[in-house]
């Protein structure tokens, strides 16, 4: 993973969520007598914004505490309604949460499931759900002072740079490795997350050759 050849022993969780409401669908001429899910989701959205802060001091973690926010509520897909002329009936909304390894993912889950189940309006409490589809990747983190860790620290050194001991913001397959392998696990990598997942994305091949100078080093202690 792209890095910027610092040392990574521990990396943020991410689970996605969909959130379904449905309304009462009835023309615009008849707007009182109908219950507008879009609406309805907004308030969902203002909750979410509420939730994110709690989330947010909830967690901290000294890997995690340069990033100016290592935890994120992201809302980033909304669609509802079929007519312009109609209060729309139902709404559906996609996003993420990014968490700490303070956190577990299941936490994650449940607040949410109880954060509809609880919400202020009765209608939406009765007529929302939400759903864990797609991605849900745990958090982990290896002890700074694991041998891994010291390790690699010491390669990097051998090989001319400064180490750097941080946390990797975005979730990866590292967790596998450490939680479902049980084993000591490090991120580490040449290329930055500034062009990760961009049409310009890219690796110097100097920064290449240094990190593989930095894993033989490794090898070789």
């Amino acid at each position: 993973e792209s890095t910027d050849l610092a040392i990574c022993p521990a990396n943020r969780g991410a689970v996605w969520y969909k959130i379904e409401v449905t309304g009462k669908p009835v023309h615009m001429g008849r707007i009182r007598e109908g219950v507008n899910a879009v609406e309805k989701m907004a308030e969902i959205m203002r909750e979410l914004r509420r939730y994110e802060t709690k989330l947010i001091a909830e967690s901290d973690h000294p890997l995690f505490r340069e990033y100016e926010q290592p935890v994120q509520v992201n809302i980033g897909m909304i669609k509802g309604g079929d007519w312009p002329s109609m209060v729309a009936g139902w709404c559906e909304m996609e996003g993420g949460v990014g968490f700490l390894p303070n956190k577990e993912l299941p936490q994650i889950q449940e607040d949410l499931r109880q954060l509809l189940a609880n919400f202020p309006d009765p209608w939406i409490q009765e007529h929302s759900r939400v759903s864990f589809p797609k991605l849900h990747n745990d958090a982990y983190e290896t002890p700074v002072s694991d041998p891994l860790v010291t390790g690699l620290t010491e390669a990097v050194s051998k090989s001319g740079l400064k180490p750097k001991i941080t946390g990797y913001i975005v979730s990866c397959d590292a967790r596998l490795y450490a939680r479902v392998g049980k084993m000591p696990t490090v991120v580490f990598g040449a290329g930055s997350l500034k062009e990760a997942h961009s049409r310009s994305e890219s690796l110097s091949i100097s920064e290449a050759l240094k990190a593989s100078e930095v894993l033989v080093n490794y090898l070789l202690l």
